[in-house]
């Protein structure tokens, strides 16, 4: 038990590294910050909501609908992302951009 906790704080130390040092280097500079502090808000508020929800969930159905959830919910979300992004069309318009290459 004490090795997994182990081998899990070495993942998730890498895990939060790499997201700030990507969430910095996918803004322009003077909006880095700000972006490196929605990464930590979402840590913070995954902790704060998902934890309650997840034991509702649980103790209202079963475990295993929390794994059903996430396996049905992650391919829609993309969707979800891409259209709050508002890059709905930026395939199609990279896809043309190609094809007169």
């Amino acid at each position: 038990m004490l090795l997994s906790r182990i081998v899990l704080g070495v993942g998730s130390g890498v895990f939060v590294v790499t997201s700030y040092v990507t969430a910095a280097n996918l803004e322009p500079v003077g909006r880095q910050a700000g972006a490196m502090s929605n990464v930590s808000m979402g840590f913070s508020a995954s902790l704060v909501l998902g934890v309650p929800i997840g034991r509702f969930v649980a103790a209202s159905y079963d475990w295993k609908v929390i794994f059903w959830g996430i396996g049905y919910s992650i391919p829609h979300l993309r969707y979800v992302v891409k259209w709050w992004s508002g890059e709905r069309h930026s395939f199609r318009i990279r896809h043309r951009e190609l094809n007169r290459l």
